[in-house]
């Protein structure tokens, strides 16, 4: 099964309002801005945040087809006060893969973070698109589950 990934990161205060993050160039994708226009592989499978956690701290998923019905507040998060957000140990990622959430081939998607740090702080999105749910399978993952050869 085809996969990729996008992402969005910015240093950035929100000041307690949501605020959308830069999109992450990459050759693989189209994005102006904010936002990064959703590829063929549309499906969300899975996905992780890191906001700073000083005070009260969300992120969620937005595009117009999110819209509609709800958009995505992202929880568990990576969370770390006064300094750039890591990924935990373990990392938390919304794992979606059993069902995953459609989007509109070339809508535009955005991810927005509230927080209220000191200073601004740097905050990230990851986002793993596929074309469906991953094929089940018997015996241990591998890397090798996620990729078609």
């Amino acid at each position: 099964m085809p996969f990729t990934t996008v992402a969005f990161l910015e240093s950035v205060d929100p000041a307690g309002v949501f605020n959308a993050l830069t999109a992450l160039a990459d050759q693989h994708i189209t994005i102006s801005g904010d936002d990064i226009r959703v590829p063929t592989l549309n499906q969300i499978l899975a996905v992780a945040a890191g906001v700073e956690s000083a005070a009260a701290h969300r992120a969620r998923l937005v595009s117009p087809s999110l819209r509609r019905t709800v958009n995505i507040e992202l929880t568990p998060l990576n969370v770390a006060a006064a300094g750039a957000v890591e990924p935990g140990s373990p990392q938390a990622v919304i794992d979606f893969r059993r069902r995953p959430i459609p989007l509109v081939v070339s809508e535009n998607l955005n991810a927005e973070v509230l927080s209220d740090p000191v200073a601004a702080q740097i905050q990230w999105v990851t986002v793993w698109l596929g074309d469906g749910p991953p094929a089940s399978g018997s015996g241990p993952a591998t890397s090798r589950s996620w990729c078609r050869t």
